[in-house]
């Protein structure tokens, strides 16, 4: 892939500055010359505006609007943070063939939890551990879509940056003699499906 500049370039300043000395005194000629290439530079910011303002990362209002078109989910009065991550998260949906790792992936995007973990269930269902303090109804549809058609989930919420209950083949979980005494709250179990 081509390396493009992500600034515009001043095409009048450039143009003068390759002037032959002869002509560098003509105002005429630089006045001409100014006219013409700030057409130019107009031109190199649409440009650059192209390379920079249209990917999702950086797209800001009517730009995120545009893409969220693009992908199937409109902005139902979000702002452009949490847009960008609903948008991010429909192109895992469009994008995803269900596996594990496109539902790790698509429940950290639109939860922005920083742990995500699935327990698969035989002989269709999981349950899904996520370290965030509460899941919106609407949040469980979006994550129902990352699942495969037909297959079940559990929903359960880690609080507290507790790590999910497991076995010590579990990497990341812990066992019955490290949840101590207090371990009551440490997990809610939310919805079953």
């Amino acid at each position: 892939m081509m390396d493009f500049d992500e600034e515009p370039i001043d095409r009048a300043e450039q143009a003068l500055r390759l002037l032959v000395e002869q002509y560098r005194g003509s105002e005429r000629l630089q006045g001409l010359i100014r006219a013409v290439a700030e057409r130019l530079t107009e031109v190199d910011e649409a440009r650059v505006q192209l390379l920079t303002k249209r990917w999702l990362d950086q797209a800001e209002g009517a730009q995120l609007d545009g893409l969220g078109e693009l992908v199937g989910a409109t902005r139902q009065g979000r702002d452009d943070e949490e847009y960008r991550l609903r948008l991010q998260a429909q192109v895992t949906i469009n994008t995803g063939a269900g596996t594990p790792e496109d539902l790790i992936q698509g429940v950290g995007q639109l939860t922005g939890a920083n742990q995500v973990q699935v327990r698969e269930k035989y002989p269709a269902a999981y349950e899904l551990f996520i370290n965030v303090t509460s899941l919106p109804a609407d949040l469980r549809a979006l994550i129902a879509t990352l699942s495969p058609a037909g297959v079940a989930a559990t929903f359960l919420i880690v609080t507290e940056d507790a790590e999910p209950f497991g076995f010590d083949n579990d990497p990341g979980a812990i066992g019955f003699n490290e949840l101590g005494d207090d371990s009551g709250g440490a997990f809610s179990e939310l919805l079953n499906g």
